[in-house]
């Protein structure tokens, strides 16, 4: 009885202990799925968060690993988040308390500057690492830089490469440095003010916060050789908020040509050129550095990156308007928005079928050229053979041609005065079947394989034959072998009528025979 209740006791706990490790291996254990907050700085809808959420969605499915993303957004472009950096600390608390998070990624300033602010007081993602992307501030580079769990990616927008751009392609003497009192307009305008203070020669006047309408006022009156340079506008000074896609919608209604650092302007056709790293190019700095991170390496061994590399982006139509020549722009900027002409759209069709057609046209001609060729050659041809039938003809003497196998394959009008009368057809019909020889016919043979010993010299006994009207006439039969190379094609047969020779001579030997 002990015994078996020891057993049941036994496989109880066994059967418990195998319940507790099959839960314990829950879903995202079994994926091995791992957990990121990505923090923005902007709302959903402005156009780098929505070009960076995606951007990073491909990336990370490229590089295959298994990654649940939380979103969160400081909209700090339609708002001041000093404001209320408590109640979102709070929110963000409250919200991932309970959450297991492996890594946060925060994008552009007022993000970073939300962690660096706040970083003791977020509870358990105080300690996590954090990777920050679209960062243009120099001094949260240097402040993150101080922090064991920070890294990331420096975007770099050089407003010294951009002036130097527009004053590349345009011919500035005065210039509206136009941007906002965001984290991001503030930064850039004080680096603004560093680069035209050495700018002498340029006549500046800086617009920070306006209202669109003052701004435009301002344009509409411009001295002749004005440019635009916008750093950043997202909200003016009465708290009017304007999208990206808004603030391109205005630039266009506008006569002077526009340098950004904002490169979506120059994708929606608002701006003339800009110099920056592009979105993706900064996500696919930020993915690589997040897989080393997932990989286990710690991050405070990884580097920051300052030197992402930097596009000329063009906007072509603005191009054409301001007549701007492209030897004037840098060796390697990017046109965009080029009209779609009938060869850019079809150009993957049409070089292989101009391909094909110019093959098809040198064969072609090659063919034609051939053709005229051999043309000209058979007409040539054929008027030899015609001279050499009539020269033929005109001779007196038999003459025909015999093949390999002794049938007659061309002839003469003297030859036909010697064939039987049931002769019939003569192309095709063997000489011996078709002469009409008062011999034996067994007693001559004239096929192509039967040849006199010396091919230059005529037969010294002449045949008799009998010609269509019943008349005798002696023949001299010569053959001479017709040869291509060392290969014998054939036969020529010169039948020398020897009639009027016979007879004389047949004459003086009745004669002498008469004096003996």
């Amino acid at each position: 009885m002990r015994r078996k209740l020891a057993k049941q006791y036994v496989n109880g706990k066994m059967l418990l202990l195998c319940i507790i490790v099959l839960l314990s291996f829950t879903p995202t254990a079994l994926c091995n799925e791992r957990n990121i907050l990505v923090l923005h700085s902007y709302d959903p809808e402005y156009i780098y968060t929505r070009v960076f959420n995606n951007t990073l969605k491909e990336e990370l499915d490229k590089s295959g690993n298994s990654v649940n993303l939380f979103y969160e957004y400081l909209d700090a472009k339609r708002f001041d988040p000093a404001d209320y950096y408590g109640l979102f600390e709070e929110y963000i608390i409250s919200k991932y308390r309970n959450r297991k998070i492996d890594c946060i990624l925060c994008f552009d300033d007022d993000a970073l500057q939300f962690l660096l602010a706040e970083k003791n007081d977020l509870e358990n993602l105080s300690t996590l690492p954090i990777i920050f992307g679209s960062i243009a501030s120099k001094v949260l580079i240097y402040f993150a830089a101080l922090e064991r769990n920070m890294t990331g990616v420096f975007e770099d927008l050089d407003v010294s490469a951009n002036v130097n751009l527009m004053l590349q392609i345009l011919p500035a003497k005065h210039v509206f440095v136009v941007s906002d009192k965001t984290t991001l307009g503030v930064d850039l305008y004080e680096k603004a003010r560093l680069v035209f203070k050495r700018l002498k020669h340029l006549s500046v006047e800086y617009l920070i916060g306006l209202p669109w309408n003052e701004m435009k006022e301002r344009f509409e009156n411009a001295p002749e050789g004005s440019a635009i340079f916008l750093l950043s506008y997202l909200r003016d000074e009465q708290n009017n908020v304007y999208s990206i896609e808004r603030v391109s919608e205005l630039l266009r209604g506008v006569s002077l040509p526009v340098v950004t650092l904002l490169t979506p302007l120059v994708n929606l056709g608002g701006a003339l050129a800009s110099c920056a790293p592009t979105p993706k190019t900064q996500i696919e700095a930020v993915v690589r550095i997040l897989n080393s991170v997932l990989a286990g390496r710690e991050v405070r061994y990884i580097p920051i990156v300052m030197d992402l590399p930097k596009n000329y982006l063009v906007n072509y139509p603005m191009l054409k308007k301001f007549d701007i020549t492209r030897s004037s722009l840098p060796k390697n900027h990017i046109l965009l928005n080029v009209p779609e002409t009938f060869y850019r759209r079809y150009k993957n069709v049409l070089l292989p079928a101009i391909c094909v057609v110019s093959i098809l046209s040198v064969l072609a001609l090659l063919l034609l050229i051939n053709f005229n060729r051999r043309r000209r050659a058979e007409e040539a041809l054929h008027r030899e053979v015609a001279f050499l039938k009539q020269l033929v003809e005109t001779i007196p003497d038999a003459m025909c041609y015999i093949d390999g196998s002794g049938r007659i394959v061309l002839w003469n009008k003297a030859f036909e005065n010697y064939l039987s009368p049931t002769c019939g057809r003569i192309k095709g019909c063997k000489i011996s079947d078709c002469i009409s020889d008062i011999s034996l016919v067994g007693n001559i043979e004239l096929n192509s394989s039967n040849y006199v010993v010396n091919e230059e010299e005529f037969q010294t006994t002449p045949i008799l034959f009998r010609d269509k009207s019943g008349e005798i006439h002696y023949l001299n039969v010569h053959k001479r072998p017709i040869k291509n190379g060392e290969k014998l094609i054939g036969t020529l047969i010169i039948m020398i009528d020897v009639t009027a020779l016979v007879q004389m001579q047949e004459s003086l030997r009745g004669q002498k025979s008469g004096w003996n």
